[in-house]
């Protein structure tokens, strides 16, 4: 298997992982993540919504990524204005 767990295994611990009986380890989570093409961060989301907001993060240019901190920097700012 791509992230090195033993194939006699595998399908046990990922059914595991998804269920939520087990979390894998950190470097497993990693390995997931390289193989699934998502960041590692997108395992830890809390809901839907932030998962959805990881994968639009990880898909942007490091410019767009610096626009849309500074319409969230705008955003704050006004919030602790008003």
């Amino acid at each position: 298997m791509q992230i090195g767990l033993d194939e006699t295994v595998a399908s046990a611990r990922i059914s595991r992982y998804e269920t939520g009986i087990h979390e894998p380890a950190f470097d497993t989570a990693v390995r997931l993540a390289q193989a699934l093409n998502v960041p590692t961060a997108y395992f830890y989301c809390e809901n839907d919504e932030l998962a959805k907001l990881v994968l639009v993060w990880d898909a942007m240019r490091e410019l767009e990524r610096k626009d849309l901190w500074t319409l969230i920097e705008k955003q704050k700012m006004l919030r602790t204005t008003s």
